[in-house]
């Protein structure tokens, strides 16, 4: 019984706001949208009943959550996708940095004044040699004769892929 009043409850506030609102509205071109609205909502109000007796009401609930929790997912994956790449690019940046650190301690050795040096790394995350050190090319004054042999030592590169230019003023 206490179904029964419940549902009548639900119709009598449905109808108290259909009017309430219907008598707000400025113009009657609105009123035609209001009306499929508020149809669609009265269908549900009306079958309310019926889908609880069936327990439809908590397979339509599981079924909008579970929409929502897809979309939720799909909305964080993208997020998550995009902070990847931003770390990714951060941990790069770091690399690089920290190479020029350890070719600037081998130039500070051998009394090399490094203008600017340009790394180019494997950034193909499936290539065994991701972060390895391809070519290098240095802009420097005052280059030994043997430092290109010790800076492919020391990152593990042929001597062939290191560019030495210089002697800038």
């Amino acid at each position: 019984m206490d179904g029964l009043y419940d549902w009548i409850w639900n119709l009598v506030i449905y109808f108290i706001l259909l009017t309430a609102v219907t008598g707000v509205l400025p113009r009657d071109g609105y009123r035609n949208y209001l009306r499929l609205f508020t149809g669609a909502v009265m269908v549900l109000v009306m079958l309310n009943p019926l889908m609880k007796l069936w327990n439809l009401d908590l397979s339509m609930e599981t079924l909008f959550r579970s929409d929502f929790l897809k979309q939720e997912r799909r909305e964080l994956s993208y997020k998550m996708d995009g902070m990847r790449d931003v770390g990714q690019e951060y941990v790069m940046e770091q690399y690089r940095q920290a190479l020029q650190k350890q070719l600037d301690d081998l130039a500070g050795e051998e009394g090399v004044r490094i203008r600017n040096a340009d790394f180019l790394l494997e950034e193909d995350e499936s290539n065994p040699n991701y972060g390895r050190v391809l070519y290098l090319t240095i802009d420097a004054k005052d280059i030994p004769a043997d430092f290109a042999d010790k800076a492919a030592g020391l990152f593990g590169m042929p001597k062939e892929n290191i560019n030495l230019g210089g002697d800038y003023e």
